[in-house]
């Protein structure tokens, strides 16, 4: 059973490093949508049962904004009605200057995947990442510090390879067009 719970969290890892090299919201969060589901399933036979709580909240907003998205309606409100979920969630499970930080980290992830466009969604999720790094810090989650830093390291690689050529492209267009 040990193996199984541990391959089921690498699985999860795996899920996330992949969302974070792809170019459409729709496919980010299908992989994310797995790789919290796949959390889930893990905190299950942890006996974690909050954190099955909070990963599956997470899959249910990724389906909901994933629909959104594709029927191009706004997110606007499901952004605020996860929001006030996960203020809920945290303040439930009160735990002091940890709870702060999953409160804030989990707006700010809202904020990322409720947005339509990957860049931004990348960039947020960038500094999401950063705030799970501080958490798994503070709470010296060592597994938790090795899954941020792959995921920085996911988000990082996809940043350079999909979105700074784009910027890039745009910026000597800029530069190209004032010099006539």
């Amino acid at each position: 059973m040990e193996v199984f719970i541990q391959l089921t969290g690498i699985l999860g890892i795996v899920m996330n490093i992949i969302s974070f090299q792809c170019q459409t919201h729709k496919k980010i969060l299908f992989y994310r949508t797995f790789n919290e589901f796949l959390f889930a399933i893990q905190y299950f036979f942890l006996g974690i049962y909050s954190g099955v709580l909070a990963n599956l909240c997470v899959c249910l907003r990724n389906l909901i904004f994933s629909r959104c998205v594709q029927k191009n309606k706004s997110t606007q409100i499901p952004i605020v009605v996860f929001c006030c979920l996960f203020l809920i969630l945290g303040l439930s499970t009160w735990d002091g200057f940890s709870s702060i930080m999953i409160i804030f980290v989990k707006f700010l992830s809202t904020l990322a995947y409720g947005n339509k466009n990957p860049r931004i969604l990348r960039m947020i999720t960038l500094a999401a990442s950063t705030g799970w790094l501080i958490f798994n810090i503070i709470v010296q989650s060592y597994a938790g510090i090795v899954c941020e830093v792959i995921s920085l390291s996911a988000i990082l690689i996809g940043i350079l390879r999909l979105d700074y050529p784009l910027i890039k492209q745009k910026v000597s267009f800029f530069t190209s067009t004032s010099r006539r």
